[in-house]
Parts: C-alpha cells; sequence; structure tokens
C-alpha cells in the first residue's frame, strides 16, 4: 500500500497478494475504513478479490466477505457505481475464467467528482500487463 495526500483528496495505492497472504491488509484497510469514509479519498489497485458472482463467474474469492465489509463501512465501488450489473473481466486465469480484481473505491465526500471508471483493455490483450488498466477521471 502507498498513500499520497493531495491537496483535494487523498489517494491510496493496492496490490493484495493472493489467498490467505493478503488477510492482514485487508483487516488494516477493513479496520481503517470508518476514518477513511469521513475524507475524500480513492483507494485504487489490484484488490485480487471482490464480490462473488458479480466479479466472477462463481464463489471462489478469498476475502469476499472484506470487500464487503469495505463496501458496507461506505466505500463505493467506483466502476460499479458508473456500470451497475455490467460485467466486465480486468484478468483471466490461464483457464480462461474471467475475474475483476481491479478495483477503484471512493468516498460519499467524493462521489460528486466521479466522472467515469473504465477498463482499458488495451494494455491487457498487448500483453504488456496480464491485468487491464482502470482510469477513474475525477472533476
Amino acid at each position: 500500500m502507498v498513500g499520497v495526500r493531495f491537496d483535494d483528496f487523498d489517494l491510496f495505492g493496492f496490490y493484495f497478494a493472493n489467498q490467505e497472504a493478503k488477510i492482514p491488509l485487508w483487516q488494516t484497510l477493513v479496520a481503517a475504513a470508518p476514518a477513511l469514509v469521513q475524507n475524500r479519498t480513492l483507494l485504487v489497485g489490484d484488490f485480487n478479490t471482490g464480490r462473488h458472482r458479480f466479479d466472477e463467474t462463481g464463489s471462489t474469492f478469498w476475502c469476499a466477505e472484506y470487500f464487503e465489509a469495505l463496501l458496507a463501512a461506505g466505500m463505493v465501488d467506483a466502476w460499479r457505481h458508473t456500470h451497475g450489473d455490467a460485467t466486465e473481466w480486468t484478468w483471466f486465469s490461464s483457464h480462461g475464467n474471467g475475474f475483476r480484481l481491479d478495483h477503484a473505491f471512493v468516498t460519499a465526500p467524493l462521489l460528486a467528482s466521479l466522472k467515469a471508471a473504465r477498463y482499458s483493455h488495451t494494455e491487457r490483450e498487448a500483453r504488456i500487463s496480464d491485468h487491464s488498466m482502470l482510469v477513474v477521471d475525477l472533476a
């Protein structure tokens, strides 16, 4: 995790490890969420999880309960906010299964500044990265 404080909002970038290795970071983030949601905050990165049956075809995610706890604490999934229940995958397993692992969360005080959240698949398709790029536009 890395954080930067700008004049207008706080930005935190994340990479979560796989399976049980990511539990400590999730616990820290969920514990900090009540304080974070009071400010203009953007969380973005490879969370390596998501919502069962929304961000994957089944229920294989590790730590999906922490993802749900972050939402329950008041964080808003920026992509889901702008795209509803649409399906879009940001990473594919070697078996061809798609997952949405890359997320951006905004707090209520920052939500009015959210103009768009979209994925660019060009980088993944060109094999520059194994993940699609997430682009968040704020006013």
